[in-house]
């Protein structure tokens, strides 16, 4: 989950990173879904481990407003 509120606007390329990292971190067989919260929840990519794929997802978060933390943690 990555959070692309307006409170994180200037913080937002060391947020990417870090969600890099993680990934980073991860075993070979393990899968990730990508996906960026605001006032709404959108799914970035599906459960994958291509890691260039995941990378592109997390490079592409946007900004939007609000904050939807509760239904981004439910839907996930």
């Amino acid at each position: 989950l990555i959070d692309v509120s307006p409170s994180t606007e200037y913080k937002i390329e060391e947020i990417q990173q870090a969600a890099i990292a993680f990934v980073n971190q991860l075993k070979e067989q393990d899968s990730v879904m990508v996906i960026q919260f605001d006032e709404r929840v959108s799914v970035l990519t599906e459960a994958t481990g291509d890691r260039q794929r995941i990378y592109r997802a997390i490079q592409r978060t946007g900004f939007g407003g609000g904050t939807s933390l509760y239904d981004a943690v439910d839907f996930s």
